[in-house]
């Protein structure tokens, strides 16, 4: 079957007509519960035993599952493993009603709550990054609609908290935009004005202040070009809808 997918995820999206996020959780859990082999050849157990026997005979869901590793996968990284796998054999006895402290099975969310509970018991002082958080960051830009695109994604803290900064400093009353320092005194005067009756939402602020961000960062000397050229934008609109101030355009990136 031709499907033209570029990757393992997009070619799961298209045959089980999922999301990227479902698939990627799925792998991961896969990746985590399946059983693994020594150099020498010796099959060895799953780090989660009680969590894959208990997906693989039905027993608890895939939230669920999901639930219990992202609550003790990091807490592998600075505790002993005998520990997590006794957390996990009762996160496992909670999910399924078969612990005496609940007799009814607990719902996927109670499952998270339970889990951040071990979380903090195992792992009181917090824990390294994972393998789990690099897999999950990405940033993806989806199909246009209705003239606008969305965006999705994961962010690593260090990079969020650049962002967060750089908007913080876009942002600032004290600060002159910078889009404003590129036009005449008269025209940032003329902006600085419009700008005190700004009615734009914070989100919207955010995107227009990346929409500068990206322009200087594509006009930086050590931006990578194209051809030789700097990433420029092209932007095609008709004469008469140019003339006439309405109409559409279309653009290439």
């Amino acid at each position: 079957m031709m499907t033209g997918s570029r990757n393992t995820v997009e070619l799961l999206e298209r045959v089980t007509q999922v999301s990227s996020s479902t698939v990627l959780r799925r792998l991961r859990l896969g990746k985590q519960l399946r059983s693994g082999s020594s150099l020498t050849g010796e099959t060895l157990p799953p780090l989660f035993p009680a969590t894959a026997a208990g997906l693989a005979a039905g027993a608890i869901g895939v939230d669920a599952a999901d639930a219990i590793l992202t609550a003790l996968t990091p807490t592998l990284r600075c505790t002993d493993l005998g520990q997590v796998q006794t957390a996990e054999s009762e996160l496992v006895a909670a999910a399924t009603g078969t612990s005496p402290a609940t007799p009814v099975p607990a719902s996927a969310d109670e499952i998270r709550l339970q889990g951040a509970v071990w979380k903090a018991v195992l792992a009181p002082d917090g824990s390294r990054l994972g393998d789990e958080a690099l897999l999950a960051r990405g940033f993806r830009l989806g199909r246009e609609r209705d003239g606008i695109v969305p965006v999705s994604g994961a962010l690593m803290p260090e990079i969020a908290g650049k962002l967060r900064r750089l908007f913080d400093a876009y942002l600032s009353p004290t600060s002159a935009p910078v889009a404003f320092r590129l036009e005449e005194q008269a025209a940032a005067e003329r902006e600085q004005k419009q700008l005190e009756q700004d009615d734009r939402t914070p989100d919207q602020l955010r995107h227009d202040v990346l929409a500068v961000i990206l322009d200087v960062a594509s006009r930086a000397g050590e931006a990578p070009s194209i051809g030789g050229a700097p990433a420029t934008g092209l932007v095609s609109v008709r004469e008469e809808d140019l003339n006439a101030d309405f109409g559409l355009g279309r653009g290439v990136g």
